[in-house]
């Protein structure tokens, strides 16, 4: 019978709940009102596979970080989504920008 390292078992256990439960602070921080209206559009344009909704985002993420109501990391978040659509994965896109709206939710106390 084979013998099992403790500390080889302890670190699989470890690892198999932090990816079942996901790593607690990963994910998107708080963002402005103005970014999470463009990640619901690229959201909507990613399920309708649009380009050009995927543009007008871009062009309205370039207007909002132009007149500073959005952050330099809020544009880079919404153009790396964007990029995605563009590089044919619709299903990556939605899939991301789905995770920047959800993790604006914030739970109950």
């Amino acid at each position: 019978m084979a013998t099992v390292n403790p500390r080889r078992h302890s670190f699989l256990v470890l690892l198999f709940f932090v990816f079942v439960s996901g790593v607690p602070g990963c994910g998107y921080p708080e963002v402005s009102p103005k970014t999470y209206d463009v990640a619901n559009a690229l959201y909507a344009a990613a399920n309708r596979q649009s380009i050009e909704h995927i543009d007008k985002a871009v062009a309205i993420t370039d207007e909002l970080l132009a007149a500073e109501e959005i952050s330099e990391r809020e544009a880079g978040w919404l153009r790396a989504i964007a990029e995605q659509a563009h590089n044919g994965d619709w299903d990556g896109a939605a899939t991301e920008a789905r995770a920047l709206i959800a993790d604006q939710v914030k739970p109950a106390p």
